[in-house]
């Protein structure tokens, strides 16, 4: 069951990790990837497996679905990797990415809804966020005083409530981190049970390049920071 309030769920999936790793770093080698919010990211960028085009890599609203489509460079260039994201249990499927970060990379800190929205609710079932390499690379949920990581290895599937604050940092002596991101309504899928370790912080104590305005994210903290003691 996808509890939509809770920072994450570990679902289970069999991922052909090979061989999608093995596409995803084609498109890389090769520079099929463009850059993404770059201004409020660093070495973070981009490729449209599933959407309005291979490059175009932000979307907000469904909106018109002739549109979206599989694009001609997805399924050139990681046939195997379409193959099977076409076979999951998907009822309707709006956004598939590739995101690449480079060493030295890194997302600050910001959220996905605005506070007079109900907090974890999305039309579909927050992001899946796979970890295809991770490596050092550490994904971060941040609150007005505490924060807890997202427990990502290679390999793993989180449905991510991308509505909480949230930063990612990685590394300089890490390498190449590749997720894939599907944005979709779902079907049956086995999501366990969110197991959370908040860790004291307060939310101004983060490491300076990790901010983007904090002003305005004090204005909107309290309303992300809901008691989260049923998850830890």
């Amino acid at each position: 069951m996808i509890d939509t309030f809770a920072p994450y769920q570990n679902v289970r999936l069999t991922i052909p990790l090979s061989i999608i790793k093995k596409e995803a770093q084609h498109l890389w080698d090769n520079g099929y990837y463009v850059e993404h919010r770059g201004n409020w990211s660093k070495g973070w960028f981009a490729f449209t497996l599933f959407g309005e085009g291979p490059y175009i890599t932000l979307g907000g609203d469904w909106g018109d679905k002739s549109k979206y489509h599989w694009t001609k460079i997805a399924k050139k260039q990681c046939p195997q990797t379409v193959e099977w994201i076409q076979e999951l249990p998907i009822e309707e499927i709006y956004r598939v990415r590739f995101m690449f970060m480079t060493p030295g990379g890194y997302i600050k800190i910001h959220h996905d809804k605005e506070p007079h929205e109900k907090i974890g609710e999305t039309i579909v079932n927050d992001a899946m966020n796979i970890a295809i390499t991770n490596s050092d690379c550490t994904m971060y949920q941040v609150y007005k005083n505490h924060y807890n990581i997202v427990p990502f290895n290679d390999g793993d599937a989180f449905f991510f409530n991308n509505r909480y604050f949230h930063f990612v940092d990685n590394p300089v002596s890490s390498n190449l981190r590749i997720h894939m991101i599907i944005h979709a309504k779902w079907n049956s899928v086995l999501a366990e049970p969110c197991k959370l370790n908040l860790l004291n912080k307060s939310f101004l104590d983060h490491d300076e390049k990790f901010y983007v305005d904090k002003e305005k994210l004090n204005e909107k903290i309290e309303a992300y920071s809901p008691d989260l003691s049923r998850y830890c």
